[in-house]
C-alpha cells in the first residue's frame, strides 16, 4: 500500500529488510505457535482400519477432544487473512509497470490457490472413506499449488532473461 502510494506520486521509497521480515516473523511465529499447541494439546494418533479379513489401511486420526477444531479454525483465519491481504496488495499494485513486476503473477497464483481450495476441499470430504482417492486428492492439491506458484514466479523471469539475452546479441 505504501509502495503503491509512493509510486503514484513518483517518489522513491526504500524498503528495508525490517519492513519485509517483520510480517514474515509474525506469520511464521503465529503458525509455529498454533501448530505447536495442536501437537502438545491434541496430537494426532495412528490407527489401523480393517476393511475386510485380508485388507486394512492405516491413517492418522484426531482424538475426541475438540481442541484441534479451534486451533484449526484459528490457523485458517490467520492464513486466510494473510491470503486476503496479499490479494488486496496485488490488486493495488496491478497498474505498476516494472521490468520484473510480479503483481499480476501473484494475483494469478492467489486465484489458482483459491480455485484449488474451493474445488479440492469438498472433494476431500467426499472421498474421506476411500484412502486411495483421499491420498490422490491431497497430493494433487499440494502439487497444483506448488507448481502454479513456482511456474508463475519463475517462468516470466526466465522469459525476460532470454529476451534480454537475445537483445544483447
Amino acid at each position: 500500500s505504501i509502495v503503491y502510494k509512493h509510486s503514484m506520486k513518483f517518489r522513491r521509497l526504500k524498503v528495508s529488510e525490517k519492513d519485509v521480515l517483520l510480517p514474515f516473523a509474525v506469520m511464521f511465529s503465529s503458525n509455529l505457535l498454533l501448530l505447536l499447541l495442536w501437537t502438545l494439546l491434541d496430537p494426532l494418533f495412528w490407527s489401523r482400519i480393517i476393511v475386510s479379513d485380508t485388507e486394512s489401511y492405516g491413517t492418522c486420526n484426531v482424538s475426541k477432544n475438540n481442541a484441534w477444531k479451534s486451533i484449526l479454525i484459528v490457523l485458517g483465519l490467520v492464513n486466510g487473512t494473510a491470503l486476503v491481504l496479499a490479494n488486496v496488495e496485488a490488486y493495488k499494485g496491478r497498474g505498476i509497470t516494472t521490468e520484473y513486476g510480479e503483481s499480476k503473477h501473484i494475483a494469478l497464483i492467489m486465484a489458482s490457490i483459491l480455485q484449488v481450495i474451493i474445488v479440492g476441499l469438498p472433494l476431500m470430504f467426499l472421498v474421506d472413506d476411500n484412502p486411495a482417492a483421499n491420498y490422490f486428492i491431497r497430493t494433487s492439491i499440494i502439487f497444483v499449488i506448488c507448481v502454479s506458484t513456482l511456474t508463475l514466479i519463475f517462468i516470466p523471469k526466465i522469459i525476460t532473461w532470454w529476451k534480454k539475452k537475445d537483445a544483447r546479441k
